[in-house]
């Protein structure tokens, strides 16, 4: 098996691989990619291929029947070898290279190619975004920068979804965490009060701690001893310690006598709660590693090690109580909302939401906390910039299994939601004059028929080109004739009601769909305020004028008339307009 390789070949490799894209489910986005690279290269086969170590699988693909092909027989793979470079094969029979390949010689009989390289956001050439037909031919300079263009946008596709993949497992990795405490959590106030303290806590060190809550416990000092087994002063507790210096102490070592008569070593971390610049309170976590210390090491999760965890995600991350109270969130919750911890802990979640916002989530909240998980996205109305948020509520389930709060996981995809966006509209209007393009306007005329149906009215459908553009183009070259079309796309666009749709099919092609006509003598006027429109001399770069003359077909739809007869109705009387002399109109009824 013989193919060239690309510099840095394993590494290019180790690349594909990590993304997790070999082998994965069909994806409509990169398959709409394609779609768009066959219409405007105007081939009928395109791909997305990944090239893999030996074979070629792809991603995507219109107008092929394989899944994936070796790689001694892939265009793509010598296309990867020059990855800032579009490769074209004009005519593979005549291409030493692939003269003999299966592909070219067999069935599918490939005759022109012509790749552009996907690139990773390491530089190394994953694959190509290739078009292809069975005649020899050459992509003009439009299509090449489409091409080129297109591959770009599967680039940065393929990396939002490599970092979307990222932040599921960062989701799924906090949620495995947050759902295995098993710490001894204990908050205490600076006058010693116990403030809170977690069931572990109480299972730890054989006590009821919830009848202690808003006390100040005393402890048994022939209870704590030190590592070496002399008693512990109450001073030398780490709690103490902590709240007397403000000092932060990790894995501080006690050992522990519980009323039950068993001695147990426990490990503990501190750290002090800080408010306008005083120690508030100290959050102690500690944990039983009699037995399982180094299990139960990895396990640990203090109040200071889950904010650490939490505010370094990026992703939103809170806890809602069962009275809709928000009773954590980490920094980037606080970044989004523009809002301080003190203005969001503990507050309804109404209230920090607003009530615009909450209206929109108020259903998910009630499911969630009726037991539901709920998987919901929209774009959010939070402070600054809109944000298009992917939410992920997951009920709190105590032992019982009453829900007593949830978890809000949220991911910012905007970046990925405009990309959607733009691909969509790039999908429907036409890239040299904005307006919209031969598939947008095959839909609106589709609906345009069953409203004139529904509501009792009639449609026009009007067909025009340029009168001799063939010659602009070339006795002035492709620049000056793709600035007569923008021109045309604009004067058409005005001389028309905004009601009104315009459209350019193609080349020279445009349409005008009308609603709501009744009579065939009410096109004229509008007829003859096109003509007049374009009469007018183009003016453009360098001070050059063109005359430009159109053509005008205009046919009214009769009742349950189908869009393709009345599509060539509209053709032919454009003809007829043309037959006549040109730069004339024909209305038919």
């Amino acid at each position: 098996m013989q193919f060239p390789l690309p510099a840095q070949e394993l590494e290019r490799l180790k690349d594909l691989q990590a993304l997790g894209l070999l082998d994965s489910a069909r994806d409509p986005a990169f398959d709409d990619l394609v779609s768009l690279a066959a219409e405007w290269c105007e081939v009928p086969i395109a791909a997305i291929s990944l090239v893999d170590a030996n074979r070629q699988w792809f991603k995507a693909r219109c107008g092929l029947d394989a899944g994936e092909t070796p790689r001694d027989q892939s265009f793509c793979t010598h296309a990867i070898l020059k990855p800032d470079e579009l490769m074209q094969v004009r005519d593979a029979l005549l291409d030493p290279r692939f003269a003999d390949n299966p592909l070219v010689t067999g069935e599918l009989g490939i005759r022109f190619y012509a790749g552009a390289p996907l690139l990773s956001t390491k530089g190394y050439a994953l694959g190509a975004l290739c078009v292809i037909d069975r005649k020899p031919r050459e992509l003009t300079a439009s299509q090449q920068r489409a091409l080129i263009i297109l591959a770009r946008q599967v680039g940065m596709l393929i990396e939002l979804r490599r970092k979307r993949s990222q932040l599921e497992q960062q989701e799924s990795f906090l949620l495995t965490v947050i759902e295995s405490l098993h710490e001894g959590v204990v908050i205490s106030d600076s006058s010693r009060r116990l403030t809170l303290a977690n069931q572990s806590a109480s299972e730890i060190l054989g006590l009821p701690l919830h009848k202690d809550i808003g006390k100040v416990p005393t402890p048994d000092p022939s209870s704590w001893r030190d590592m070496e087994g002399r008693p512990l002063r109450p001073e030398d507790m780490p709690a103490e310690r902590t709240l007397r210096g403000g000092e932060v102490l990790s894995k501080v070592y006690t050992r522990l006598r519980r009323r039950d008569g068993s001695d147990r070593v426990l490990e503990h971390n501190t750290r002090p709660l800080k408010r306008n610049g005083g120690i508030d309170g100290v959050v102690v976590s500690f944990s039983d590693v009699t037995d399982k210390l180094t299990a139960l090491q990895q396990l640990r999760d203090s109040e200071a090690r889950l904010r650490g965890i939490t505010d370094n995600v990026p992703a939103l991350i809170a806890y809602v109580d069962g009275a809709q109270r928000v009773r954590f969130c980490n920094r980037v919750a606080l970044e989004w909302g523009q809002r301080s911890a003190e203005q969001v802990l503990d507050h309804p979640l109404e209230s920090m939401m607003g009530a615009t916002e909450y209206a929109s989530h108020r259903e998910h909240v009630l499911a969630a906390l009726a037991g539901q998980r709920r998987e919901f996205g929209f774009w959010s109305a939070v402070p600054g910039e809109p944000r298009f948020l992917q939410f992920s509520y997951v009920p709190d389930c105590c032992d019982k299994g009453n829900v007593q709060g949830f978890f809000v996981l949220a991911s910012d995809l905007t970046a990925m939601k405009n990309l959607e966006i733009q691909l969509a509209a790039e999908a429907r209007f036409d890239a040299l004059t904005g307006l919209p393009n031969r598939r947008h306007f095959h839909e609106q005329l589709d609906q345009g028929l069953l409203r004139a149906q529904r509501h009792g009215t009639r449609l026009a459908l009007g067909f025009l080109d340029l009168d001799g553009f063939k010659l602009i183009n070339d006795q002035h070259g492709h620049a000056i004739g793709d600035a007569v079309l923008k021109e045309f796309g604009r004067r058409l666009r005005a001389s028309v009601r905004q009601t009104d749709f315009v459209a350019r099919l193609a080349g020279d092609e445009f349409t005008v769909l009308l609603e709501d006509v009744q009579q065939a003598h009410e096109l004229a006027p509008l007829a003859r305020k096109i003509l007049a429109a374009i009469r007018a001399p183009f003016e453009l770069a360098g001070g050059l004028q063109l005359p430009v003359r159109t053509s005008l077909g205009l046919a009214l739809a009769g009742s349950g008339e189908r869009a393709a007869a009345l599509v060539e109705r509209a053709d032919a009387a454009m003809y007829r307009a043309k037959s006549q002399g040109r730069d004339d109109y024909v209305i038919v009824g």
